[in-house]
């Protein structure tokens, strides 16, 4: 088992990654969470809200490196969600192969009410769901259960023993031929990289942006919705 960071951050994200280019054909990768309450919460924003916006080019480039090492993985993964997979946490889990989630897990993409957009989490999401769905979930800012998730496609099953069901899909993923891994993921990932690392360019953008910068930073060290109008916008 291989587990997630509790936050985006360059260490953790460096460590999954090197997890899982050491992986082999034959075996089944499974991730799951930071904790048994939490998947992962994405983005660090204490982190952000008292550096310099290029103080996150790391951390950003990490993350997009983390995805792609999933998606280009030469065996299958599976994603075993418990409590609350946010943001970046949601795009790890997403850019999984199969994604289990326990009845208690939650799906959100808060970063639009920031004035950010989850750009490369967007490009694994939407392998999975409707451009619709995409829309609706990046513009919500709230969270949807894992029963919505389901319907949408976003899990693959909901199950009170997750460890169980992940059990199960490691023998039957565990039959696929040698070198057939890599051959579908040739097939259906071929412009992955590429829309990754164009939502990486417009993360980093936006997090340059002064008003992105006022909200994450009012909300950490006061507590304000980023929803609140910053005094320019009123």
């Amino acid at each position: 088992m291989i587990p997630m960071p509790p936050r985006i951050e360059p260490d953790g994200l460096a460590a999954l990654t090197a997890a899982l280019r050491d992986l082999r054909d034959g075996q089944v990768a499974v991730l799951v969470g930071a904790s048994p309450e939490t998947f992962c919460l994405g983005m660090d924003l204490a982190r952000y809200a008292h550096g310099a916006a290029d103080e996150l080019a790391a951390p950003l480039t990490a993350y997009r490196d983390a995805l792609l090492a999933l998606r280009t993985a030469p065996c299958p993964t599976v994603a075993v969600v418990r409590g609350a997979a946010m943001g970046g946490g949601l795009g790890l889990a997403a850019a999984c192969d199969v994604v289990l989630a326990s009845p208690d897990a939650r799906f959100g993409l808060p970063e639009a009410t920031f004035g950010l957009v989850p750009g490369m989490v967007l490009a694994v999401v939407g392998e999975r769901i409707s451009p619709a769905r995409v829309r609706r979930m990046a513009l919500q800012g709230d969270s949807v259960d894992a029963e919505q998730a389901l319907a949408w496609g976003l899990v693959d099953q909901v199950e009170t023993d997750p460890d169980r069901a992940a059990a199960r899909w490691v023998r039957r993923l565990s039959r696929v031929a040698p070198g057939a891994v890599r051959s579908v993921r040739e097939v259906t990932g071929a412009l992955v990289e590429e829309r990754l690392t164009a939502g990486l360019g417009v993360t980093r953008s936006l997090l340059a942006r002064p008003d992105v910068q006022a909200r994450v930073r009012r909300f950490v060290d006061e507590g304000v919705a980023p929803w609140e109008p910053l005094v320019e916008d009123r």
